[in-house]
């Protein structure tokens, strides 16, 4: 079964825009090591661990960040 081109093309470029949006994003909330550290753990966890949903990702990032400001501050 061959796939119209233009869905190829609306697929491609919803891509693109998401991709610019999350790079967007990510650099304005990524303003110190700390925050920088999370997301590069985050960004390999997803990318080795296939099964892993999203909200123990969220829960772990949260008490990560609490720990994290706890000592720092």
């Amino acid at each position: 079964m061959k796939i119209p081109l233009y869905k190829l093309y609306l697929t491609s470029t919803v891509q693109f825009l998401w991709l610019i949006s999350v790079m967007v994003i990510a650099k304005r909330s990524i303003i110190d090591i700390p925050t920088a550290l999370l997301a590069i753990i985050t960004i390999f966890t997803l990318l080795y661990i296939k099964k892993i949903q999203e909200p123990y990702i969220i829960i772990a990032a949260a008490i990560l960040g609490i720990i994290i400001k706890l000592v720092i501050i």
